[in-house]
């Protein structure tokens, strides 16, 4: 949606507001990291949007059993982890309701 509002198809204070909302990862989204890890947003930080909360859901090829709680807005250790990439969940086989309803497990 940011794309379409730089490119001037919609509203871009509109799509802003929306993003300050919602969040940037959205809590269920899927998302690589720069480790290759995989999780799923389980908490939006609104200090910033870029550094979610999350379930790793899988460390490479392993799956994470049952998921690890990690907040990539406070790593203790260095090089820091990152979002590199949102995923689609059917395409890994990640159901998102799924692992956040081992939050509440």
């Amino acid at each position: 949606m940011y794309g379409l509002a730089i490119e001037g198809h919609l509203d871009l204070d509109a799509v802003r507001g929306l993003i300050q909302c919602l969040g940037r990862y959205p809590v269920g989204s899927c998302v690589r990291l720069s480790t290759g890890e995989i999780g799923v947003v389980s908490r939006p930080n609104l200090a910033d949007l870029s550094k979610p909360a999350l379930l790793l859901v899988m460390d490479g090829s392993t799956p994470c059993r049952p998921p690890k709680p990690f907040d990539l807005a406070e790593q203790p250790t260095r090089p820091s982890r990152a979002i590199v990439a949102t995923l689609d969940p059917r395409q890994i086989g990640i159901d998102p309701n799924h692992v956040l309803d081992s939050l509440s497990a």
